[in-house]
């Protein structure tokens, strides 16, 4: 026959277990005792007593739940608005390079509108280039454009603005070039006076304020603000591209200077003048 299996229990789950029991026994007694002396005591009210005591109880355990659940919806508020500011400020980097990009064509839109207007003879044309980077040597400042050999530049070209004269092309690859500014020392171009009619040669000062005149005949002065251009010596360069006007120097040594008529520093578009 088969024997019941016998369930044993150790002393402590024992004691354990008794503990418990009597622990809900003291609370039910105590209720039923509690409400019996509220029935007695209040009657009818008891039932509002109860109400109410509940009714504090609820709100004292619900308050911190409330504050939690507040706290929570505050954190997914902060959340939210922390999302929408980082969509808000990547559209507004992208507005601020999109108007950036829109400047940009509008500057080289209106320096292509003067280059226009600027004449040089017909059997000259204008190839027209970005400045890519500028730095300086021994000999001054030398700047690179984004047009070379397959563009028709050549070396010894010259590089205007919708002003004037700018500089000269010095080394060509096939896609860049190197430009030599009116400024650099190593910069020299044979210019005609158009009130005195004195040919000479404006040579760079590495100032980018002024140029030097070099082999002026001994028997006539420039005139003060006569304008300087091209001579045209040599076929390479067209006639008429405005260097500059005289000025009287300061110094003992010179007494008429070549004011440049571009400004190094204000125009990012240029034009190489090369042959048809």
């Amino acid at each position: 026959m088969l024997k019941k299996p016998q369930i044993k229990f150790s002393k402590r789950s024992n004691i354990i277990s008794l503990g418990t029991k009597a622990r809900a026994v003291i609370v039910i007694t105590f209720s039923c005792l509690a409400t019996i002396f509220f029935s007695l005591y209040f009657g009818e009210q008891s039932i509002e007593i109860f109400d109410d005591m509940i009714s504090k109880v609820y709100q004292v355990v619900n308050k911190p739940l409330e504050q939690v659940r507040s706290f929570i919806e505050l954190g997914n508020d902060y959340l939210t608005c922390k999302r929408e500011k980082d969509i808000l400020v990547a559209e507004n980097q992208n507005l601020k390079k999109h108007n950036l990009k829109i400047e940009i064509l509008e500057r080289e839109n209106l320096e292509l509108k003067k280059l226009n207007k600027y004449a040089i003879p017909l059997k000259f044309q204008y190839v027209t280039t970005n400045i890519v980077s500028a730095g300086t040597d021994s000999f001054g400042l030398q700047i690179m454009l984004n047009a070379g050999a397959e563009d028709g530049v050549s070396e010894g070209q010259a590089v205007v603005n919708s002003e004037g004269m700018v500089g000269r092309v010095v080394k060509v690859s096939q896609k860049s070039s190197k430009l030599l500014p009116w400024s650099n020392v190593s910069f020299k171009v044979p210019v005609l006076l158009l009130k005195s009619g004195i040919r000479c040669i404006a040579n760079g000062s590495n100032e980018d304020s002024y140029m030097n005149l070099l082999y002026l005949p001994e028997n006539v002065e420039p005139i003060e603000g006569e304008i300087a251009v091209t001579s045209g010596e040599g076929g390479i360069l067209p006639f008429g591209i405005k260097v500059g006007e005289i000025a009287v120097s300061d110094s003992e040594e010179n007494e008429f200077i070549l004011k440049p008529a571009t400004n190094l520093n204000l125009f990012t578009m240029v034009a190489v003048v090369v042959r048809r």
